[in-house]
C-alpha cells in the first residue's frame, strides 16, 4: 500500500504545495510504455522510432531497447517488448 505524502484534514499537514508535488513525482512516477504508438508486431509503415525505455525488476533498473539490436532502424512491436519483460 502506498503511503500518502500528505495527511489532509484538521491538525494535520498544511496546504499542498509545488514542493510536495515535485517530491511526489520524483518518488512515485513511473514511465509507461506508449502502446498507442506501436504495432503489435515489429516494424511497419508510419512507425516512429522510440528512445530506449526502462523498468524496475527486483529493485534493479533494466534498460529496455526499443529497436532490434541487429536491425536498429526497425521499431520493436508490443509483443516483443512484453516478451522481453516476461509479461507475455
Amino acid at each position: 500500500m502506498c503511503k500518502n505524502l500528505i495527511e489532509p484534514g484538521k491538525n494535520r499537514d498544511n496546504y499542498w504545495t509545488n514542493a510536495d508535488l515535485i517530491k511526489q513525482l520524483q518518488e512515485k512516477v513511473y514511465y509507461a510504455l506508449n502502446a498507442t504508438s506501436l504495432n503489435l508486431k515489429g516494424g511497419g509503415k508510419n512507425v516512429s522510432l522510440m528512445r530506449n525505455g526502462w523498468f524496475f525488476k527486483d529493485q534493479e533498473k533494466i534498460i529496455q531497447p526499443m529497436q532490434f539490436s541487429d536491425q536498429p532502424q526497425i521499431q520493436k512491436g508490443i509483443c516483443t517488448i512484453l516478451e522481453e519483460r516476461k509479461l507475455w
